[in-house]
């Protein structure tokens, strides 16, 4: 005897996506960090962000490989923790403040392939997790 199961799937994409990529430093201050994002998405791919200030009120992200695109904040607090969420253009902050005033609203996105990012201000810690598009996946 032979027991099975048919079943009709709908996707809702036309990649499969790989486990979250998650890039995790402590203790960064006014550096550069690179990214190889090996997509085969067409388009951008719009990570997560976390960072907590160590010193300092400003942070600034810049993106050298999708045209100087910077992604900035002011004024914050010390050891506050910013979360964004730029595939979905969501900022929180661990004060439950909203920090729509402190930011440019320019989200963070990564290009196909190498994106130099240059981080601007004292960062106690800077995570960024993102997925990889990619066809043909089984």
């Amino acid at each position: 005897n032979c027991v099975g199961y048919s079943f009709t799937v709908l996707n809702d994409s036309p990649y499969g996506y790989s486990n979250i990529k998650k890039i995790n430093k402590e203790g960064i201050s006014n550096s550069v960090l690179t990214i190889n994002n090996t997509t085969d998405k067409v388009g951008y791919t719009y990570p997560t962000i976390q960072f907590e200030l160590n010193t300092g009120t400003d942070v600034s992200i810049i993106n050298h490989s999708d045209n100087d695109r910077t992604m900035k904040f002011t004024n914050l607090g010390e050891a506050e923790v910013i979360t964004v969420d730029s595939k979905h253009q969501i900022v929180t902050s661990s004060t439950g403040t909203s920090r729509t005033e402190n930011f440019n609203k320019k989200f963070l996105r990564l290009v196909d392939g190498k994106n130099e990012l240059e981080i601007i201000g004292d960062l106690k810690q800077l995570v960024i997790s993102y997925e990889v598009c990619r066809l043909g996946v089984l």
